[in-house]
């Protein structure tokens, strides 16, 4: 009876024993990492945001860009992206950065080529040719597309003065169409071809006469020329 007594004793105060060490042991909390932010996503999100002012060609018939499809490279922080203002739509490369606040900024935005079936770049005047310039701004207008010097107006395009001169020239089945844009800092020339839409079917000549009246040349000009 004793040794059961005792024996029993010691099983109590095992349990005690036991029983204080779990209470008084730390557990060490499981911390769940949330995982980092996609990059991808966030350079996506951004530029679907902010096409209406990242995009440098201008909407038509008072529309408003909307992003369709967007590209992203990681490993090079570039992309392209294709746009749309229920008109026209539109394709640009652009490269980008993201800092540690996950703080994306656009470091180059270009749209690469026409995007349009019935006006195309011409072999001899394409791409644009960028040239520097020194002096003062000015400005001529006058003359007309067909002469010689061709026709000359100053103009305001995104708040800065440019001296826009364009002429033409007619050749079998298209019509060729220079532009010259020069501020006072530089000068963007380059050559268009246009189709003849009277040389289509009704349904093809009111697709081109559509684009070719609602085309902005001003999406071709150099940004370079922007710090004039």
């Amino acid at each position: 009876m004793k040794k059961t007594l005792i024996a029993v004793g010691i099983l109590i105060v095992a349990i005690i024993v036991i029983s204080l060490f779990y209470k008084s042991k730390k557990v060490t909390p499981i911390v769940v990492l949330e995982p980092s932010k996609d990059e991808v996503v966030i350079v996506k999100k951004y530029v679907r945001d902010n096409i209406k002012t990242i995009a440098i060609d201008k909407p038509v018939l008072g529309g408003s860009w909307y992003v369709v499809s967007i590209n992203i490279d990681k490993e090079s922080k570039t992309g392209d992206v294709v746009y749309e203002d229920g008109h026209i739509q539109s394709k640009a490369d652009f490269k980008y950065t993201l800092d540690v606040n996950d703080v994306v900024t656009i470091v180059f935005f270009k749209t690469p080529v026409l995007n349009t079936k019935y006006i195309s770049s011409s072999i001899e005047g394409w791409p644009p040719v960028l040239t520097v310039l020194t002096g003062p701004f000015s400005c001529k207008s006058g003359g007309s597309m067909i002469d010689g010097g061709g026709n000359t107006v100053e103009r305001t395009i995104d708040g800065k003065r440019y001296c826009v001169t364009t002429q033409s020239e007619g050749a079998a089945g298209s019509m060729y169409i220079s532009y010259s844009y020069k501020t006072s800092v530089a000068q963007t020339v380059f050559t268009l071809r246009f189709s003849q839409c009277e040389n289509y079917d009704d349904i093809k000549k009111t697709a081109c006469k559509k684009e070719q009246s609602i085309f902005n040349p001003d999406i071709v000009v150099e940004p370079d020329l922007d710090t004039a």
